[in-house]
């Protein structure tokens, strides 16, 4: 199993300890949540800051287990009033979808999530494993500094799935709960953050331009099966 893990226990210890020369000037942030999916699971909000060109630092991680599906909303909105990100991006996937749905009529750049999508990444076979090959390449270029504990623990057991087509793939949730009871809820967050810092960072230079959007950011595809 040690050669199906994503990311080296070394690799992840370096990122842990990482630091970075402070820039003068005020640079990006990216808020990313991902929301409950089974009675177990947390709500994760996490914020993202740029600290160099290149280097990006864990800095905020808040959970919540509420249901109700208004309390959430209100969570979402209210941290990204205090955070103040350029980019938020929210986990569209199953009982996620309508709270996206519900939080962009406020925040209407939302970016919505979904880990069974498409991916950019040809060599990945859908946005979730994407995401995750961003997260290694972040970590193991030293561009990433982790501070959350419950994030370096989950990063230390999350797994490709080896395919016989060839993509890259992550361990299905089902198998990880099976293995770690629980869900790995706090690296999915990250995992977000950094698929929307690969894909969307377009919307920084836009966000400096204007300080409200007037168009909608997502992967989702109602026509997709």
């Amino acid at each position: 199993y040690t050669d199906a893990l994503l990311i080296s226990s070394e690799k992840i210890e370096y990122a842990v300890n990482l630091e970075f020369i402070k820039e003068n000037h005020p640079l990006n942030k990216v808020m990313s949540v991902d929301l409950s999916a089974s009675g177990g699971d947390l709500c994760v909000a996490k914020l993202l800051e740029q600290k160099s060109m290149s280097g990006w630092e864990e800095t905020q991680t808040t959970t919540w287990a509420e249901p109700d599906t208004d309390i959430t909303k209100g969570k979402i909105i209210n941290f990204y009033s205090i955070w103040k990100p350029d980019i938020l991006i929210i986990d569209a996937d199953g009982l996620g979808y309508p709270i996206w749905v519900s939080v962009k009529k406020t925040i209407d750049d939302a970016i919505g999530f979904r880990g069974a999508g498409k991916p950019r990444n040809l060599a990945c076979g859908n946005a979730r494993a994407d995401g995750y090959m961003a997260v290694k390449e972040f970590i193991d270029n030293g561009w990433l500094k982790l501070r959350n504990e419950n994030t370096i623990r989950q990063l230390e057991y999350i797994k490709r799935d080896f395919k016989p087509n060839g993509l890259n793939y992550i361990q299905n949730k089902k198998e990880i709960r099976k293995e770690q009871s629980e869900s790995p809820d706090f690296a999915d967050s990250l995992m977000m953050a950094i698929y929307a810092i690969t894909y969307h960072s377009h919307l920084f230079n836009e966000k400096m331009q204007k300080n409200s959007s007037s168009f909608i950011n997502t992967d989702f595809d109602p026509y997709e099966n």
